[in-house]
């Protein structure tokens, strides 16, 4: 694990050099831009790699209770990509290790026991979507990305607009409702959902609150993930951000 975020750092480059100008807002629909000036994004460099720390809980199946979740997390904004490692103990004796990345062009998710025992996996085209799709909504945490020529924003409405990307081929797109207060309330896309041995896309929903300064920069530091099942949505996990690290 530490060399896959040893090799993700490293590969990350240089970010520009030029404070973000607040006169580059003006491309974006309009809750994008009073987003962007609210939040404080003007005047600040672009990262080059992000740092953040979570706990949370999880829910592992519907109807199951919630289990305390810790998890880290790396960044690279160009090229896009992640590492995500997280731990829950569903049982006394048991702790299961999940790592979902997304790296050179490519996503992949392990789930391990004890982070030593393999049981299972998922790579392939719809892994690749899904956890780029992952990245692309996390960006919340970092929205100098949403100024990179990676990310192309549409509007609907005057509280929610579309923002998509494409890497390594694989194309993602999600909606990014706003506030009242301007500020970043949830997401909304259709990501690969893993049924058994097969792929269903699903609706796949973020809520976003709590927002506090990272740097100078209003970000949510408390996420709450749901699944739009057929039977119902299915609130799965929890997370609340200990500490974020621009670099």
């Amino acid at each position: 694990m530490l060399r896959e975020v040893a090799r993700l750092l490293a590969g990350a480059r240089p970010a520009p050099g030029d404070p973000i100008s607040a006169a580059e807002f003006t491309r974006f629909p309009h809750p994008v831009a009073r987003y962007l000036s609210l939040a404080g994004v003007a005047g600040k460099l672009v990262p080059r790699t992000v740092h953040v720390l979570q706990s949370g809980a999880m829910l592992t199946a519907p109807g199951k209770r919630w289990v305390p979740l810790e998890a880290e997390q790396w960044f690279s904004l160009d090229p896009p990509g992640f590492l995500w490692r997280g731990s829950i103990r569903p049982a006394r004796l048991v702790r299961i290790v999940a790592t979902d990345r997304f790296v050179d062009g490519h996503g992949r998710l392990d789930i391990s026991a004890w982070g030593k025992i393999p049981m299972n996996s998922a790579s392939g085209p719809e892994t690749d979507s899904g956890e780029l799709l992952r990245f692309l909504v996390e960006t919340v945490w970092f929205p100098a990305f949403w100024l990179a020529p990676a990310a192309s924003w549409q509007a609907l409405d005057d509280s929610s607009a579309q923002v998509s990307m494409k890497a390594n081929g694989t194309p993602v797109s999600a909606t990014i409702r706003f506030g009242a207060d301007g500020l970043p309330c949830g997401t909304e896309a259709r990501r690969y959902r893993i049924v058994g041995k097969r792929f269903e896309l699903t609706p796949w929903r973020g809520a976003c609150e709590d927002y506090r300064e990272v740097s100078g920069v209003l970000v949510p530091h408390r996420i709450a993930v749901t699944w739009g099942l057929p039977r119902g949505d299915f609130e799965w996990l929890r997370v609340t951000v200990e500490r974020i690290e621009y670099a």
